[in-house]
């Protein structure tokens, strides 16, 4: 039978389809923990997943949001609820963001006060007085 008449199922996938994990010779995830020499070790490969998925964000901590800028992108301010950069901007747009946006130079920000407010982190800074100027109790003399 040459190559012409063989039926189109007969035809041998290219060197590429077979390498790759998502092609039917490729080996994926689920593959390795159906081939692992025991269970323990397939259930090892399946909680190793669920722990670390690539898209985790990293949440800032208190002093860290500390150190932020007066004002900060949606996307930063949105890792302080845990939240991706799509995900932020998404809920920007609809107006659901846990705290205001401002819109300054066609960019979208959000100021430091309102993340520390609304995530209740006190605000380690001087007392300000009346006039405006930090207390120093070494100059009352």
């Amino acid at each position: 039978m040459t190559r012409r008449n063989r039926p189109s199922s007969a035809v041998r996938p290219s060197a590429r389809a077979r390498l790759h994990p998502y092609a039917t010779g490729g080996r994926t995830d689920k593959d390795a923990a159906r081939h692992a020499a025991s269970p323990e070790e397939a259930d090892a490969t399946r909680s190793e997943r669920r722990r670390e998925p690539s898209h985790a964000v990293s949440v800032p901590t208190p002093d860290e949001i500390r150190q932020f800028r007066a004002t900060v992108d949606v996307p930063t301010a949105g890792r302080c609820w845990g939240l991706g950069r799509d995900a932020s901007y998404r809920l920007a747009r609809a107006g659901r963001f846990p705290v205001p946006v401002l819109e300054l130079g066609g960019r979208l920000r959000v100021t430091r006060a309102s993340i520390m407010e609304a995530l209740g982190i006190p605000d380690i800074s001087p007392d300000i007085t009346s006039s405006g100027l930090a207390q120093n109790p070494a100059s009352d003399s």
